[in-house]
């Protein structure tokens, strides 16, 4: 088929780490991890309409940044996160400050001259696993100070609290944008705030609170009010779960926390973990969140007792301490 053949034909397909400017165009084998949706813009030249459509790939050792250009835009648009591509003839130049974070110091541009092709068939390509980090390494969050103000760190941690998704308006240029926070906390009890924007949102929403282990890669810190808060952006990846033994350390340490429960209803204080908080008096559903005791959160829950026959009340439960 045509993917047998253009693969064949690809005899230049180098690893990532191998690009070189020298060569000008080379042909790649990665996992898109990361896709941006499209982007219009009046071309300075021909005054007409023009899109481009960025995206990160990574191989086995690293990332790039790739921009893909007019036809390709639309060939693009039945790519998504996950896929296996091929890409040949890629224009390879120096990665731009406007390029999206990656680990290569170089990027790729595919235009009319470039082929794209997505993978399906393991046979023609063994498939990359991009479900871990290709670094583990990263940030606590009591090390977090002014000086990594505007930079890019990893942290792993896990949520504790998700507030719900608001739209909120630009001072700048008076746009509107949606924006979700998330209160997520390490291994050392230490919290803080993850900012989502827009269409990212969706990410945010599908993380488990209590459950879902998160390593986030390049997650900006920002000061908001004189706080310093974290932003997941453009370049930010997030793995969940990763396969690595501090996330594994972190899990075990949440699961043996105990959370300070007080139940207004039935006038009531014990201190739980998790899991038998999770089997307290049946509940059969958590619409908020428990914070380990000693961080400084405090939170409100409300769950039905169904298994008391009382559907219609309320438990009330803070927690922190």
């Amino acid at each position: 088929d045509s993917g047998r053949m253009s693969l064949a034909k690809s005899s230049n397909i180098v690893p990532i780490n191998h690009l070189s400017q020298i060569a000008r165009t080379a042909s790649v084998v990665g996992v898109v991890i990361k896709k941006l949706p499209a982007k219009q813009f009046m071309d300075q030249k021909t005054r007409e309409p023009c899109f481009v459509c960025n995206f990160l790939l990574r191989d086995l050792h690293d990332t790039i940044s790739v921009s893909a250009w007019g036809t390709k835009v639309h060939q693009l648009s039945a790519v998504r996160a996950g896929d296996l591509v091929l890409l040949s003839d890629c224009h390879v130049k120096k990665k731009s400050p406007s390029s999206l974070i990656s680990t290569s110091p170089l990027e790729l541009t595919i235009d009319a001259t470039s082929g794209l092709i997505n993978i399906e068939d393991p046979l023609l390509h063994p498939p990359i696993d991009v479900s871990q980090p290709l670094n583990p390494e990263h940030t606590t969050l009591s090390s977090i100070g002014m000086s990594l103000e505007n930079s890019e760190i990893n942290i792993l941690c896990i949520i504790g609290r998700k507030y719900p998704e608001k739209i909120v308006r630009s001072q700048i240029n008076d746009s509107v944008s949606s924006k979700q926070d998330i209160v997520c906390f390490d291994s050392e009890g230490k919290n803080t705030i993850i900012t989502f924007w827009g269409e990212d949102c969706l990410v945010a929403q599908d993380i488990e609170v209590h459950s879902d282990i998160c390593f986030f890669e390049n997650i900006r810190v920002k000061s908001y009010r004189g706080e310093l808060q974290l932003s997941f952006t453009k370049s930010t990846i997030l793995y969940k779960n990763p396969n690595i033994p501090a996330s594994r350390n972190l899990y075990t340490w949440f699961k043996s926390q105990k959370l300070h429960v007080t139940d207004i209803g039935h006038q009531s204080n014990s201190m739980m973990n998790i899991d038998e908080i999770r089997r307290y008096k049946s509940i059969e559903s958590i619409h908020d969140c428990y914070i380990p005791a000693g961080t400084g959160i405090y939170a409100f829950t409300y769950c039905s007792l169904a298994s008391m026959g009382l559907q219609d009340s309320i438990y009330h439960g803070i927690c922190g301490c």
